[in-house]
């Protein structure tokens, strides 16, 4: 696991007091989200990944209501306040091999 997605894995659990909260995402969840926070469509995610639209659209709001967020628009502010959205290309074809 590349140290950005590491980072990233361990930013999710932490919650704004720095106390380790019962949030974690999947690997693919964590994934999915940074792919659509860059700008990717569901259909695009799910071409690109080799998956169904439907299992893209159910991880991506599995992770939503694992992190408590209801809109998309929240979903880019938590992955912008928390780095997802700068982890390296590089990492989506480290984690899909997973």
């Amino acid at each position: 696991m590349s140290p950005s997605v590491k980072a990233s894995l361990e930013t999710l659990r932490m919650n704004a007091g720095g106390k380790t909260d019962e949030v974690m995402l999947s690997k693919r969840e964590l994934e999915v989200v940074r792919l659509f926070v860059s700008g990717m469509t569901i259909k695009e995610i799910a071409e690109q990944l080799n998956r169904s639209i439907k299992t893209i659209s159910t991880q991506k709001n599995t992770a939503m209501r694992k992190l408590g967020l209801e809109r998309d628009s929240e979903l880019f502010q938590y992955a912008q306040s928390n780095g997802l959205a700068n982890l390296s290309s590089g990492s989506a074809g480290e984690l899909s091999d997973q």
